[in-house]
């Protein structure tokens, strides 16, 4: 079981990976109050101080459950009893959504204010690490004019030299290859912060826009098989670091980061990968699909401010349909994918689906969480619901005379509000047009927004069953 400190400093870690500097603070000054003489916690407050002069408190609103009564869809129409207490709200008019509802719902997720991941035709890419195989490989790529936007790849060593920041002070985007994830020739650990250091002071407020670091699967899995193994001194613990201090050296230089985390490369040059965020994955990716990886890196936009990762060979259920599907997994991110056996066309997955998400509000089916349901282009948004901005009602609280007139005269103490949502989508799947899939991801995670882990677990789970049910139905 993982002690205080190592909660502490993996929940810094997290809230690092999403741009929340303040709350990133606060668990570290905790860490550090554990345990003062940690070098890594020491290092980050010192970067963190600069970023947030004060700690702000950290809310953690995440207590809704569902009701383990049933299933929260069925069918037959059949749904289990629902707590006395529970309520639900009701699905408003797709037209008097229209303004809250993002237009743009496939990149509406990118983080406000990011910097743009356009490079210049011709941009300067530095590779440090490029003497490394995966190096030799994006550069070859880089060279073939695989990129969509012609890119000059510049090869450099793994520590600082005069030459390397001559390279930095005119380059657009740097990629870094970890010596953990790329082998002799890559960067370690204790090389990083001159690296960085030298950047910074090469660009005098030059043209950075994107900085790319090939890292390494298991930095956010040190508890478990076999990730605990590969820690026993500290190796993890000190790439995990590394990636902080780029994301920290990104944002203060106002470039964009992507942390790419992959395992062990082998040379087999067949091999797709999948990709997924965080820190998922193990055992062995083809380094050739990697290169690819990177190169599409640079200038992806699903990838802005971004950690991922990178596997393989996909599962023969969800096989490889080209980069563009993969990248979409980014996007939210995605939390959920399952495809028709059976034949299906979109139109009917799409009727199908909304159905479904609209039996969530129904009395009886187990959500005790507050939620609204609005149609969007090709899906629905599945909104959770806070009230007065401080987190969900108490639906055992007892209802005083007061909140029954307010509601018998259609008032409320204040209006209920989003704290962010799943977006699922019915979508034809690449080259099938009678086969459909349903896919799922988080939207509208917004400044304050929080994830609800437990409920977006007992959703997928129920939706993932009956879709299972609805396929074996029509495949008689």
């Amino acid at each position: 079981m993982a002690s205080d400190f190592e909660i502490l400093f993996d929940a810094g870690s997290a809230s690092i990976q999403a741009g929340d500097f303040a709350e990133a603070k606060a668990y570290f000054e905790e860490a550090a109050a554990i345990d003062p003489a940690h070098a890594p916690t020491k290092a980050l407050l010192e970067k963190l101080e600069q970023l947030v002069p004060s700690s702000d408190p950290i809310d953690d609103d995440d207590d809704d459950i569902l009701g383990a009564d049933g299933p929260l869809f069925s069918l037959d129409g059949a749904t289990a009893t629902q707590p006395a207490a529970a309520k639900a709200a009701t699905a408003r008019p797709v037209a008097a959504e229209t303004e809250r509802v993002k237009e743009d719902m496939l990149w509406s997720d990118l983080p406000k204010n990011a910097p743009s991941s356009s490079l210049a035709p011709g941009a300067t890419v530095a590779v440090v690490g490029g003497d490394t195989p995966i190096g030799r490989k994006m550069l070859s790529a880089l060279a073939a004019g695989t990129s969509s936007t012609p890119l000059v790849g510049v090869p450099l060593g793994p520590s600082y030299t005069a030459e390397a920041a001559k390279v930095f002070a005119s380059a657009e985007a740097i990629v870094l290859v970890s010596a953990s994830a790329g082998g002799k020739g890559g960067v370690e650990p204790p090389a990083m912060k001159a690296l960085l250091d030298a950047v910074a002071t090469s660009l005098n407020g030059g043209g950075l826009k994107r900085m790319v670091l090939l890292s390494s699967v298991g930095v956010d899995r040190t508890d478990k098989l076999p990730f605990n193994m590969a820690n026993v001194f500290g190796q993890l613990d000190k790439v995990r670091a590394m990636e902080q201090e780029v994301l920290l050296r990104a944002t203060g230089m106002a470039a964009s980061f992507s942390i790419v985390r992959v395992g062990k490369l082998n040379d087999d040059a067949n091999v797709p990968c999948q990709l997924a965020s965080g820190d998922a994955f193990q055992g062995e990716t083809g380094a050739v699909a990697v290169s690819s990886l990177l190169v599409q890196s640079l200038s992806r936009p699903e990838v802005v401010n971004k950690t991922f990762s990178a596997g393989g060979p996909p599962k023969a259920s969800d096989a490889f349909a080209g980069w563009d599907d993969e990248f979409t997994k980014l996007v939210g991110p995605e939390v959920f994918r399952q495809a028709f056996r059976s034949t299906i066309s979109q139109e009917s997955a799409l009727g199908w689906l909304r159905q479904w998400t609209r039996g969530l509000l129904a009395p009886g089916s187990g959500l005790t969480t507050p939620i609204e349901v609005v149609d969007v282009p090709d899906g629905v948004l599945l909104r959770f619901l806070k009230k007065d901005g401080s987190g969900y009602a108490d639906f055992d609280k007892p209802e005083t005379t007061d909140d029954k007139w307010a509601q018998a005269k259609g008032q409320s103490e204040s209006p209920p509000t989003g704290d962010g949502g799943l977006l699922l989508l019915a979508e034809a799947q690449a080259g099938k047009a009678e086969s459909a899939r349903v896919r799922v991801r988080r939207a509208e995670m917004g400044d304050g927004a929080v994830s609800k882990p437990m409920s977006e677990a007992a959703v997928l789970e129920k939706l993932g069953r009956d879709l299972g049910l609805l396929d074996k139905a029509r495949g008689r």
